[in-house]
C-alpha cells in the first residue's frame, strides 16, 4: 500500500492535495460506531470523497478497496483518504480496475453511512442477482427526516455506484454535483462544528450503527 494520502480541505485556500504519510483525524469507520451522521453531514463527506476521486483519476491513482476504514475526518472538516494501492476489492470485478472500481467503493461508503450496516456478500458471477440485491438493500434504508424530494435521487446514485457493470457507475464529478447540492439543502448541523464534536464521540446522530468492515471479495 501507499505511504501517501489525499486530503480535501475547506476554506478559501482549500482544495485537494496529496500528502506524504498517514492521514490525520478520526477514522470514519470508528465514528460510525458512535452512530450515523445526519444526512447533510453524510452528503458533505461523500461530496469531499468525490472531489478526491476526481483528482486521483487525473493522477492515475487507484485506491482499490475504498471503505470507511480508509477515510479520516479532522476537526476542521478536512476529509482524507489513505491506503491507496489495495490488491483486492469488494467490487464485483474482484481486482481493482481503475477509477470505476473506486466509484463502487464510493457507493459502499455511502451505503455504510446511510444504512448503518454492512452490505451482505453479493453475487460476483450474476450481474442481475447482484444488482437486484443491491436495490433491495437500498430500498430498505430508513430515510426518515430526509427531504422526500431528494430520496429518489440518492437511491438512484447508490444503486448506480454499486452496479455490477463498471460502465454503469456515474463519474465522481456527476455524483459531486448532486451530493453537494443536496447537502446544502438538507437540514442538519453545520458541517465543521459537527466534525469537531464528533471527534470526541459527540455530535448529532441518527442512531447507533451496527456496521462492520466486511471482507474484500476474493480476486
Amino acid at each position: 500500500m501507499s505511504d501517501f494520502h489525499y486530503v480535501r480541505t475547506l476554506g478559501s485556500d482549500g482544495g485537494v492535495d496529496v500528502c506524504s504519510g498517514q492521514a490525520i483525524g478520526e477514522e470514519l469507520g470508528r465514528m460510525l460506531e458512535d452512530g450515523l451522521p445526519p444526512f447533510n453531514v453524510a452528503l458533505h463527506i461523500l461530496a469531499a470523497i468525490c472531489e478526491i476521486l476526481d483528482i486521483t483519476e487525473e493522477d492515475g491513482e487507484t485506491h482499490g478497496n475504498l471503505s470507511p476504514e480508509h477515510i479520516f475526518i479532522d476537526d476542521t472538516g478536512a476529509v482524507s483518504i489513505e491506503g491507496f494501492g489495495q490488491a483486492r476489492t469488494r467490487a464485483p470485478e474482484g481486482k481493482p480496475k481503475g477509477a470505476m472500481t473506486d466509484l463502487y467503493g464510493l457507493g459502499y461508503v455511502a451505503y455504510r453511512m446511510f444504512a448503518g450496516k454492512d452490505l451482505p456478500p453479493l453475487p460476483s458471477d450474476d450481474p442481475s442477482g447482484h444488482d437486484d440485491e443491491v436495490i433491495d438493500r437500498i430500498l430498505s434504508i430508513d430515510f426518515e427526516g430526509f427531504n422526500e424530494e431528494m430520496v429518489g435521487d440518492v437511491q438512484w446514485f447508490l444503486a448506480k455506484l454499486l452496479s455490477f457493470d463498471r460502465e454503469d457507475r456515474p463519474p465522481a464529478v456527476e455524483c459531486w454535483r448532486t451530493f453537494v447540492a443536496f447537502a446544502d439543502n438538507a437540514k442538519g448541523p453545520e458541517f465543521v462544528s459537527w466534525c469537531l464534536e464528533a471527534l470526541d464521540g459527540g455530535g448529532e446522530r441518527r442512531g447507533a450503527a451496527s456496521g462492520g468492515t466486511g471482507a474484500p471479495a476474493a480476486g
